[in-house]
């Protein structure tokens, strides 16, 4: 990660706040960025917007590793922002880490198809 990056993470709470399969919101500059927690207890973060309706996905379902939009128009996948049913699609991510039982988000959104990780 460059050193632009690393400038840009802020603490948003502990772990344990965002429980398996719910949703946080962290307001930023950039629009609402929702947290999830999913599949083996990994945190991930979403620009909070459906690529269909613009609704906020935050409300949708989490299912595994994705979350299905509160329309049921898509079905997107927290690990790489790809929608996995529905119209092709794509909602920007952002970095999170774990360090101490704190909770830390990156401002920076990652590239489309960069690895987590």
């Amino acid at each position: 990660m460059d050193a632009a990056r690393l400038q840009n993470w802020i603490w948003v709470g502990y772990a344990d706040d965002v429980p398996l399969a719910t949703t946080r919101i962290v307001h930023a500059g950039q629009g609402d960025i929702a947290l999830f927690r999913a599949g083996q207890g990994r945190v991930y973060a979403l620009l909070d917007r459906c690529p269909c309706h613009g609704r906020r996905l935050s409300d949708g379902i989490v299912m595994g590793v994705d979350i299905v939009c509160p329309e049921r128009c898509v079905q997107v996948s927290l690990a790489t922002g790809e929608t996995q049913r529905g119209p092709a699609g794509y909602v920007p991510r952002y970095p999170t880490r774990i360090a101490d039982g704190r909770l830390y988000l990156g401002l920076a959104a990652l590239p489309r198809g960069e690895a987590l990780g």
